[in-house]
């Protein structure tokens, strides 16, 4: 993800979000002098739609980050890394899924949370 956080609302949506790109994002808040997510995801067809679709706003939900992907191995690699990294704070309860008629294994070593 970028170093800068998002108002998650449409408008910051729209206006920094290019449509029609894989890629991933982190929902969450600002707090401490950081960015605190608690939920991470991605799209594997346009990451903007993927962010409108889980609009509105929540109070733990406030900001957003997101990157582009080349690829939809790249995209599904990058949110398992982050559903790792940031798992204990995450409102996420399942392991990302894989994208659609591939068998992709989770990059993170060890892990036993993808079925």
């Amino acid at each position: 993800m970028g170093d800068t956080s998002y108002q998650f609302d449409e408008a910051a949506i729209e206006r920094v979000v290019q449509g029609g790109k894989i890629g991933n994002y982190a929902l969450g808040y600002e707090a401490g002098g950081g960015f605190q997510p608690k939920y991470v995801g991605r799209s594997d067809t346009d990451v903007k739609t993927e962010l409108k679709v889980n609009l509105p706003a929540t109070r733990t939900r406030q900001r957003f980050k997101f990157s582009y992907a080349a690829t939809k191995k790249e995209a599904f690699d990058k949110e398992c890394m982050n559903y790792h990294d940031f798992k204990v704070d995450l409102e996420n309860d399942i392991h990302p899924r894989r994208p659609d008629a591939t068998n992709y294994p989770c990059p993170v070593l060890g892990c036993t949370d993808l079925k």
